[in-house]
């Protein structure tokens, strides 16, 4: 059932009846539908929609009784309640609060493992766990250490003094002292479960995201309590988000959303209790401000007479504040938006320090007095929060609070105590710290400042003084002051002595002996090995690692090549000559010097170590390792700066720098030549270098760090010199690190100088892609191009009279404008040049250009050659045809008189060639003028095209004379085929006579074939004596006329009939008779029976006067006559609907098998006595007849509708598929479910009932489908533009995600309509069926969800969305 609508607010007893309500009332299914489930199962009372068709209604409307209205009784209501009984399902009570509002925040997953609680009922659990405690809420405070929770609040002043003055029974005064310290300052915020936002998010509704009140607990004054003499209090001003006029008592909307803000929140006069008591009361939580971190919540179950007390205050108030508002537009006073946008910040200021009062104090309202309050987190105790947890966080908070309050008492009593007659510090002690301080200075103002610290360190000594009296005599009488809470001591550790203990002793004497002792300048030989050693490393430090001085510009692999000799032959001296070296000098050097500190022969390694070579061989090490370093850095700094200088001109380029200088010169030329040696190379892929231009940082910061590397394997001379001790493995030298800071500045530097190196060489490059086109292309292509462009077409008429002039012409600017381009390239385009680092060589690119225009003339040339050539070929053909029609003799007078026709155009087509061989001459001449050498078949093509003409000229004459004695030959043969045709009709005149003797029928078949032979004698002879007056008319005689040959054909048609239609009846009769039945056509059968006896009919008629062939037309007549009863048998027995049940009920019928066998013939049904059971017969076939047009009319439908696809279309880019609408398609859907419908209630639909059923209800599948096909479509294409932008997905994102399942969906459809187009295979789907609908469900959510939004927004832009939104 649907929720029931929510009912507004009253004054306090909304929250009331709707916390009962939600306590009282239970479902029995509350954890199995979830709100997804709610969403997904939409309204359960609504089914789908369904379109009846017009022919279904249109035979059921009459059938249906018609409808009268169905009057309740007027307590229908009262009557349905009552018949309730136990608990329901349905929703019986408006509830105020949101559904998930009691929802505790957990930590399950939403799929658990067997075995393990599900997260639904975990949450059941504490919903009903926590609901428990909360009613115990004063209990679990007791347990963690607050006894009353009164005892949270603090108290005003006139409480204090009231609370302070109360005594015991024993009539002594009990030292109570009440907090006045906020709890809230003292509140742990991090025990929260969730964050301000997330507890008012709990309040939340549905979709249109209506907002509640969210459920809980808070600490509130109890009501009626007991005042003193009223106060007056300042009134409370809150944002004016909370403001609402007195009248609004309604809601229609979310509580505190800005269609339906919060009712006004004003303080009152007061009264303040002699002991305020608190208790802990249902409240609903409405807002929260961040500013004051104060929530506002209302009291649920507000008795009726506080209600009617708060109105009828509020109605005095009301009265009042109308009256001083008339009274200040009397005055001419400011309204309040005036006042407010004058000082807003003040107004923000006064209204947050009035909140916090509020807060502090109960914060309450003056509308509703004892029913809106905002109060801090730690007084409100949510519904769907541990109040377990919560219990601890208010404990603790009182605790810390307690703490606090008895510390600040304890040095208030410390601070109260008297310090006159106390004994301070002496004036000899001042003066000592002074002077300790100052360091004796002497200075006015540092004396004036040090006289104030005295008087500060000597009341500070007092009050320690007075400190430690107090804590003696408190602690000696505990009993006397038990209100007196003394501070823990601080516990200050003390050194075990009064000295630095991190600094240790020195023997100085000791210390120094042993220096002097362990000295290497003791020993002159350790010296002059320092020395020695000095001078190779000096040696060593000046070499270099790379080849920066100048020399010819190389390519990058000689380049790479260059250093690593340079950089090989260094580290082969390190590793070989400079050890070495360095190990004979060591030698030389103390060769003579005694065993002891500096023993060469020395073979412990314990023994080593702690000598004095050792010491010695560590200098040297170090000294090596300065050496390499500076060798290293030195020769990095000088490669570095060759590079930059190289690159010096294009450090300061930017990355889209663009090439404007002339080709032939470079602004870019370093000052100490080029590095790097380019080829310009132009191609397919672009125009580009001859070495990848990436390529050349990679190489050259390689060749960088090979140059540190080269150093990190040179050896430690110690284990050469100290040669007698084992070593496991040769120590290295250390030397300049890979990463070192500046090494890596280096190193940026040289990709920087790279980098920056390469930009000018792109864009010079980007200036040759101007010539891409000319060096990439192909000349075969190109000369095509140029050929299908010149070819003649049949839109220009022109060119097809004179197709090589307007070619030469072309290829004479194209030639032209191709000698101009090769001398442009070798003017404008340099050999070479120079642009940083690099030497490019252009050259090659110049020449190929040039060679490539030369090229290209050639070509035209010799495309101009080839077109000559097959124009001078088809003008000599052309003149070959006319030459070899004159030389052809005719063979018959038709052929002489076509002849001299066309001799007779001759003349006239010569003209017409003439001046295509002109043209073609001129065209010739153009060859010449650009020396081209013609191949000697050209050149006789040439010249026997000019000669044509002339040679036909002389032929015409020749022909003239032949043709004369032609004619005499033809007129002479004419006359002697005519006699001929004579004598042939004097013989035919005979044979026709002759076949009235004819009355054999047994003979029939022979004189069929001699009637077949004579009448096709007779029509050649027609087409002769046609032809002869042809020939007559062209020699211009008269016509001879053949009439005999008309009156010869009109004589013999008669016997003709007779005879042939003799031999066919045999031969039908026979088949008929003695073939199988299941050959027999029926149809045929009557036709032909029916076509034989009009023949024989005509022919008693005509031969009536000759009475041979009256007897034998007589005779087929009778034969014809007799047989022609047997026909409806014949016709029943072959029907072509006949099937195994209508030949099992015929012989039922007949009390004979009778069964459709190839030996089954009309003889022997003849024989079985059918020919009297006709009617039977006849009536089987006719239902045969009547099923079989309905079986022809199914197959018909079904074969149609295999040839039917859906026209489905690509939608303009965005991936998927749209069907266009087939009107032919529905119309022929509409006829078919009407002729379904029809053979549906024929009476021969028994043996197709199934398949005509079925075949109806796919149809109406099919129909569905396409309807709800087109709605989802009409839809998608209106919201696709529209959702296809990140801002409305973005303003719309439950709609957008609507849209897009919705979008998943038609777009996999129209995919697998466009892989499967066949509408009978496709569309009968139920599944698509149900997909559609979804589709459009969704699609209607999503818009109304858009108008809506279009709603809300045209408030604001009326201008410009009220056209969109109509």
């Amino acid at each position: 059932m649907s929720r029931p609508e929510s009912r507004p607010y009253s004054k306090g007893g909304g929250f009331e009846r709707a916390s009962k309500s939600r306590r009282g009332q239970r479902g029995y299914y509350s954890e199995v539908v979830s709100k997804s489930a709610a969403r997904s199962a939409g309204n359960v009372n609504v089914g789908p929609r369904v379109l009846q068709s017009t022919v279904w209604r249109s035979h059921r409307d009459k059938h249906l009784p018609s409808v009268t209205k169905f009057n309740p009784p007027d307590n229908f209501l009262s009557l349905l309640s009552s018949q309730v009984y136990g608990p329901t399902t349905q929703i019986i009570a408006s509830d105020e609060f949101a559904k998930h509002a009691w929802d505790p925040k957990i930590q399950v997953p939403y799929k658990v493992d067997s075995g393990c609680t599900p997260r639904k009922l975990e949450i059941e659990r504490r919903k009903r766990q926590f609901t428990t405690q909360a009613r115990n809420l004063h209990k679990l405070l007791q347990e963690s250490g607050v006894g009353d929770s009164s005892e949270l609040m603090p108290v005003t002043e006139k409480t204090s003094r009231a609370l302070l003055g109360q005594r015991g029974d024993d009539g002594r005064p009990v030292p109570t002292f009440p907090s006045f310290l906020p709890l809230e300052v003292f509140d742990d915020a991090e025990l929260d479960s969730r964050t301000p936002q997330e507890w008012q998010e709990l309040g939340v509704e549905g979709d249109e995201g209506v907002k509640k009140p969210v459920p809980g607990k808070a600490l509130l004054p109890v009501l009626d309590q007991p005042t003193l003499t009223p106060s007056p209090s300042p009134p409370s001003t809150l944002p004016p988000s909370h403001t609402l006029s007195r009248n609004t008592r309604r809601y229609k909307a979310g509580i505190g959303s800005k269609s339906n803000p919060l009712p006004s929140i004003q303080s009152r006069p007061s009264s303040a209790p002699i002991k305020p008591r608190y208790e802990w009361t249902d409240v609903g939580m409405l807002d929260y401000d961040p500013a004051t971190k104060l929530y506002h919540v209302k009291r649920v179950c507000v008795p009726d007479h506080i209600l009617e007390r708060n109105a009828a205050v509020g109605r005095e108030e009301g009265g009042k504040s109308r009256d001083n508002e008339d009274d200040d537009e009397g005055a001419g006073g400011v309204s309040d938006g005036e006042q407010k946008a004058e000082a807003p910040e003040e107004t923000a200021k006064a209204d947050g320090a009035e909140r916090k009062e509020a807060g502090g104090s109960g914060g309450r309202d003056t509308e509703d007095d004892d029913i809106h309050y905002w109060i801090p987190r730690v007084r409100l105790l949510f519904a769907a929060e541990d109040p377990v947890l919560f219990a601890k966080r208010v404990a603790s908070a009182h605790k810390a609070r307690q703490t606090t309050e008895a510390l600040l008492r304890y040095h208030l009593y410390v601070d109260c105590m008297p310090v006159e007659g106390m004994e301070g510090m002496s004036e000899e002690e001042l003066t000592r710290v002074t002077n300790r301080a100052s360091h004796n200075a002497k200075n006015d103002r540092l004396v004036h400042y040090a006289k104030k610290l005295q008087r500060e360190i000597q009341l500070e000594h007092t009050r320690t003084m007075n400190r430690i009296l107090f804590d003696r005599t408190v602690s000696a009488q505990p009993q006397t002051f038990p209100f007196v809470t003394l501070p823990d001591p601080v516990v200050v550790p003390v050194p075990d002595r009064a000295t630095h203990s991190d600094v240790p002793a020195v023997k100085f004497r000791e210390t120094r002996s042993r220096l002097q002792f362990l000295s290497l300048t003791s020993s002159v030989e350790a010296l002059s090995v320092l020395e020695v050693v000095r001078v190779e490393c000096g040696k060593v430090a000046g070499k270099k690692l790379f080849h920066t001085g100048a020399s010819k510009p190389l390519r990058l692999e000689e380049y790479d090549q260059t250093q690593l000799q340079a950089t090989s032959h260094v580290q082969t001296y390190l590793k070989e000559t400079w050890v070495q070296k360095l190990r004979e000098s060591i030698h030389t050097a103390l060769a003579h010097v005694s065993k002891g500190w500096f023993n060469l022969e020395e073979t412990s390694f314990e023994v080593y170590n702690g000598s004095k070579l050792k010491k010695l061989m560590e200098l040297v090490k170090f000294a090596m390792q300065d050496a390499l370093r500076s060798l290293v850095l030195s020769s990095l700094d000088a490669y570095v700066v060759m590079l930059e200088s190289a690159a010096h001109p294009t450090l300061q380029l930017p990355p889209d720098f663009t090439w404007t200088c002339p080709l032939t010169e470079s602004p870019f030329r370093p000052l100490n030549g080029t590095l790097f040696f380019l080829d310009l190379v132009l191609d397919a892929e672009g125009s580009h270098y001859s070495q990848s231009l990436p390529s050349f940082q990679p190489t050259l910061v390689k060749i960088f760090d090979r140059g540190i590397n080269s150093t990190h394997s040179v050896p430690m001379v110690e284990k050469y010199v100290v040669d007698k001790i084992f070593w496991p493995e040769t120590p290295l030298l250390e030397s300049v690190g890979q990463h070192e800071p500046q090494i890596d500045r280096l190193r940026c530097r040289v990709e920087t100088a790279t980098r920056q190196s390469l930009i000018p060489l792109l864009a010079y490059a980007r200036q040759y892609d101007q010539y891409l086109e000319l060096m990439n292309l192909d000349i075969k292509t190109y000369i095509s191009g140029f050929a299908a462009a010149s070819s003649p077409t049949e839109e220009d008429p022109q060119s097809l009279d004179k197709p090589a002039e307007r070619v030469s012409t072309l290829v004479r600017v194209e030639i032209e404008k191709h000698l101009k381009g090769k001398e442009t390239v070798e003017k404008s385009l340099p050999q070479s040049v120079d642009i940083g680092p690099f030497h490019i060589n252009t050259d090659s690119v110049r020449l190929a250009l040039a060679k490539k225009h030369k090229e290209i003339v050639k070509a035209l040339l010799e495309f101009l050659v080839l077109q000559l050539r097959k124009e001078s070929e088809q003008i000599s053909e052309q003149f070959r045809e006319l030459s070899q029609k004159l030389y052809e003799r005719p063979n018959c007078i038709e052929d002489l008189t076509e002849q001299r026709e066309f001799v007779k155009t001759v003349p006239d087509l010569i003209q017409a060639n003439q001046s295509r061989i002109d043209q073609v001459m001129a065209d010739y001449d153009l060859l010449d003028d650009y020396f081209f050498t013609l191949s000697d078949e050209d050149f006789e093509n040439r010249w026997n095209t000019l000669a044509w003409p002339g040679k036909i000229t002389d032929h015409i004459d020749s022909t003239e004379t032949q043709m004369e004695q032609d004619n005499q030959k033809f007129l002479k043969k004419l006359s002697d085929d005519q006699q001929q045709l004579e004598d042939r009709l004097d013989t035919l005149q005979l044979v026709v006579a002759g076949f009235s003797g004819r009355t054999d029928i047994g003979k029939a078949a022979e004189t069929a074939n001699e009637v077949r032979r004579v009448t096709k004698e007779l029509k050649d002879c027609q087409q002769q004596a046609s032809l002869y007056n042809q020939r007559e008319r062209l020699f211009e005689l008269p016509v001879t006329q053949y009439d005999k040959v008309g009156k010869l054909m009109r004589d013999f048609e008669p016997y003709k009939n007779l005879w042939i239609m003799t031999a066919n009846w045999l031969q039908w009769h026979d088949t008929w008779m003695n073939d199988s039945l299941v050959n027999i056509d029926p149809e045929l059968l009557g036709t032909n029976v029916s076509s034989a006896f009009k023949t024989m009919h005509k022919s008693v008629k005509h031969f009536q006067s000759i009475p041979g062939c009256l007897a034998v037309a007589q005779e087929i007549k009778g034969q014809i006559e007799e047989f022609r009863p047997s026909i409806p048998l014949i016709q029943g027995l072959r029907n072509p609907g006949m099937r195994n049940r209508h030949w099992q009920k015929l012989s039922e019928e007949l009390g004979m098998n009778i069964q459709p066998k190839a030996t089954l013939t009309f003889s022997k049904c003849l024989e079985m006595k059918l020919d009297s059971h006709v009617d039977a017969i006849a009536k089987v076939a006719e239902v045969a007849s009547k099923e079989f047009s309905i079986e022809q009319a199914m197959d018909k439908m079904e074969g149609e509708w295999d040839s039917i696809l859906l026209e489905i279309v690509a939608y303009k880019e965005t991936g998927t598929f749209i069907m266009k609408s087939g009107d032919e398609t529905a119309q022929m859907l509409d006829d078919h479910i009407v002729m379904a419908q029809a053979m549906s209630f024929s009476p021969y639909k028994k043996p197709f009932e199934q398949r005509i059923s079925s075949w109806e209800t796919k149809l109406r599948l099919i129909q569905d489908v396409m309807e709800e096909w087109a709605v989802c479509q009409r839809s998608w294409l209106y919201l696709e533009p529209i959702f296809s932008s990140d801002d409305i997905m973005q303003q719309l994102p439950v709609e957008g995600k609507r849209y897009q399942t919705m979008d998943r969906i038609w777009k996999k459809t129209m995919n697998n309509a466009h892989q499967d187009p066949k509408v009978i295979s496709f569309c009968a789907d139920n599944r698509l069926l149900e997909n559609l609908r979804e589709c459009n469900k969704l699609l209607d959510q999503v818009q109304k969800g858009l108008s809506e939004y279009l709603e809300t927004k045209r408030t604001s832009f009326p201008e410009v969305l009220l056209p969109l939104g109509r």
